[in-house]
């Protein structure tokens, strides 16, 4: 973990970067996305991959509770795309 530790801040630099760049909410643009970017580029998983990480997150935590579960659901749907990606980076 410590040979990770200036990637990670990296991360959270970038992330305050594009913040700052572009404006936005700290909750909503930074707080959302950082703890699973750490996690998931010292998984090997892209960058590009976050956005469909975070749509997964969503949907787990759906309050309206229209998710159904099981392949053909629409949570197994989005992980099956999500895992399609990353093999095919």
């Amino acid at each position: 973990m410590r040979e990770s530790a200036g990637r990670v801040r990296a991360i959270a630099r970038d992330l305050f970067a594009r913040l700052a760049e572009r404006g936005g909410d700290l909750a909503a643009d930074f707080t959302a996305r950082y703890p699973p970017a750490a996690p998931l580029d010292l998984l090997g998983v892209p960058p590009h991959h976050l956005e469909d990480a975070l749509d997964v997150c969503r949907r787990v935590l759906d309050p309206v509770g229209e998710l159904r579960h099981g392949p053909g659901g629409i949570l197994g749907r989005r992980l099956t795309t999500l895992r399609v990606r990353l093999d095919n980076p």
